[in-house]
């Protein structure tokens, strides 16, 4: 995924959380509720440290 992308998900989840917004991502690595970082997710490597289900 484009890094622009990222870092304008990881602004909203910054905004989201300030807000008490929920966010779910749905992706072929499974579901997240309140991903810590997109950057972390989306890092190719990675397998995520968050929660997912």
């Amino acid at each position: 995924m484009d890094y622009d992308i990222i870092e304008i998900l990881e602004d909203f989840r910054y905004k989201a959380k300030e807000r008490n917004i929920d966010i779910k991502l749905l992706s072929k690595r499974g579901i997240v509720e309140n991903p810590q970082s997109f950057i972390e997710f989306f890092r190719p490597d990675s397998k995520s440290s968050s929660s997912v289900t």
